[in-house]
Order: structure tokens, then sequence, then C-alpha cells
């Protein structure tokens, strides 16, 4: 259980529980045993190095999200008719818009919030003016330059 404990970033064996169930459900799929599922989404949450259980239970909805994802991709492509590929081809996209999502909050999350903004290319144009070095703002909007 130490190894899905630490996949979980947690401590408590009530929320790995909860974790590995949630995680069956999500990804039980008729074409594979449990087990595989079950390894397959833990290889999934460990993989994110969750660092506290919000960022486990965001790795838990990426590997249902995607699991659901590739699901609707799989019918699409093996629709009958027009409309079934487009109804569950668009569930598909929605869904890995979603995963997407996903990825971006947990960069957040990992991050603290932070972001850098990188500027490549700057035209001062005549009678412009411009600052070259980094610039650091804090968060009520002033700021300081180290050139």
């Amino acid at each position: 259980m130490g190894m899905v404990l630490d996949a979980f970033a947690t401590t408590s064996d009530d929320f790995a529980q909860l974790g590995i169930n949630q995680l069956l459900t999500a990804t039980a799929d008729p074409t594979r045993s449990a087990v595989e599922a079950l390894n397959a989404g833990l290889a999934v949450v460990a993989s994110i190095g969750a660092r506290n259980e919000a960022e486990a239970q965001l790795g838990i909805q990426m590997a249902a999200t995607h699991e659901a994802a590739m699901r609707m991709l799989r019918v699409a492509a093996s629709g009958a008719d027009p409309k079934t590929t487009e109804v569950y081809g668009n569930l598909a996209t929605k869904l890995l818009r979603t995963y997407t999502a996903q990825i971006e909050a947990l960069a957040k999350l990992k991050r603290g919030g932070e972001q850098t903004v990188r500027v490549e290319h700057v035209h001062v144009h005549a009678g412009g003016q411009a600052i070259v070095g980094n610039v650091n703002s804090d968060r009520r909007g002033g700021g300081s330059v180290r050139t």
C-alpha cells in the first residue's frame, strides 16, 4: 500500500482506497482486466508527482477524462452512420479540451500560480521609450527593474 499512498501523496488509507475505487470505476473497460486498468490509472496519477491530495485528485480526474475521451474516439471511429461519428467525435473533443485544461491547472498548481511572460521581440518606434532588462511586478501593480 506504500506505493499507492505515495502515488496519491497521502498518509490516509481511506483517501488511497477512495482513489483506487474512483480509478477502477473510471477506467473499467471490457477489453482488459480491472488490474490492468487500475495499474494504468495509478501510473497516470504517479506520473504527475502529486504533492498533496488535491493534486492527486486532479490526477485521478485526468486519468478518467483521458479514458473517457479514448472511448468516445473509438466509438466515433467505428460509427456506422455520420450522426454517431459526429456525436461521439464532439464528446471526445470536449473531453480532450477538458484534459488540456486539467494539465494547465496542474501546471499552475505546481508553480504556485506564478506566471512568467517572456517577450521575444519589441519594436520601439521614433519617439517611443523602452525598458531593457528584467521587469518584476508584484500583484498590486508595482514593479522593479533590473538591468
